[in-house]
């Protein structure tokens, strides 16, 4: 039962970790200058509302992580 759920907080965490590179990787330079006003605010709004999106992942799975972490050490 032990390892199970230490194999869970590792696959949580690794998951979390790759939801904390998708957050980096999002691009915001092909926003050019020369665009329109309206779609430079459009496209940051949709480039930051996916950033918060990983964010969101990440965070849960840290959290789901951590709960997991502190349940094996009760079974310790």
């Amino acid at each position: 039962m032990r390892s199970f759920i230490q194999t869970a907080a590792l696959i949580t965490a690794c998951g979390s970790a790759v939801f904390l590179v998708r957050v980096s990787n999002v691009p915001f330079a092909s926003i050019k200058p020369s665009m329109d006003e309206l779609d430079k605010v459009t496209e940051l709004s949709n480039r930051l509302q996916r950033m918060s999106t990983w964010n969101f992942w990440a965070a849960g799975l840290m959290g789901v992580t951590a709960l997991l972490s502190v349940w094996v050490r009760f079974l310790g």
